[in-house]
């Protein structure tokens, strides 16, 4: 397999690329196992995906790297954006951090 490229991706985008490849027979050992795996982490659809970042994605600090994380683990807590953002060099003051919460509570 040769790789074309790199993007960062979020859970449910993943979820709907393995999905679709496992409808034509496509997939090997580790992607059966990962696309499991993100069946029962990952419940989002396509559209809501795409609110949720495009509505991430107005907030100035986050790039599309913090986006997918965020998405991806969809925190409920302040104290768990915090995990998710502890080894980053990104500085979320308590409104950014709110807004976020705020934006992912309907998905949950």
């Amino acid at each position: 397999m040769k790789v074309k490229g790199e993007k960062t991706v979020t859970w449910p985008e993943a979820r709907h690329v393995l999905g679709s490849k496992e409808k034509d027979n496509e997939l090997g050992y580790e992607q059966k196992k990962a696309l499991d795996h993100l069946n029962k982490f990952s419940k989002m659809t396509k559209k809501d995906l795409k609110d949720l970042i495009g509505s991430l994605s107005k907030i100035e600090k986050l790039n599309e790297k913090h986006i997918a994380t965020v998405v991806s683990f969809m925190p409920a807590k302040r104290e768990e954006l915090n995990m998710l953002f502890a080894n980053e060099h990104i500085i979320l003051s308590d409104s950014n951090k709110d807004e976020i919460l705020k934006l992912i509570k309907p998905f949950l």
